[in-house]
């Protein structure tokens, strides 16, 4: 492996890892994804902010719907910048759903907003085999 020059942009990046289904780790996927650009990663801060704020959400309506808030399970997070786009996955153990089915939220009610919100701020998603994957 090659040693970065202070001062460049990373043009490729890659990470995994996995978490526990609880919502104390929110903030940190939000400030891990926030801080990619001033770490380096070539990122602008516009798709740093929607990558964060889609990612929450999908974590968090795993924690919420897929998990049922057990603990006990745990939640696959990947993120993958490359040449600027940038592909992000949430992998859970829930019973699985039909995206086609989601209907639109009322946005007056109190949840049920998540995907509408992820489908607003990414280019592309796709949910199977209990992975949801979003493209910027």
């Amino acid at each position: 492996m090659s040693a970065r020059t202070p001062g460049t942009l990373l043009r490729n990046f890659k990470i995994r890892f996995w978490i526990q289904s609880s919502t104390r780790y929110l903030s940190f996927i939000r400030q891990l994804i926030s801080t990619l650009g001033p770490c380096g990663v070539k990122i602008s801060k516009r798709t740093a902010f929607r990558c964060a704020t889609a990612m929450v959400e999908a974590v968090d309506n795993a924690i919420f719907h897929a998990h049922k808030q057990d603990v006990a399970k745990e939640i696959g997070i990947g993120i993958e910048v490359c040449c600027g786009r940038v592909k992000m996955e949430v992998k859970d153990n829930g019973k699985g759903f039909d995206i086609e089915e989601t209907q639109s939220p009322n946005l007056y009610d109190s949840g049920g907003r998540g995907l509408f919100i992820i489908k607003s701020l990414t280019n592309k998603m796709r949910y199977e085999n209990n992975t949801l994957r979003m493209w910027l």
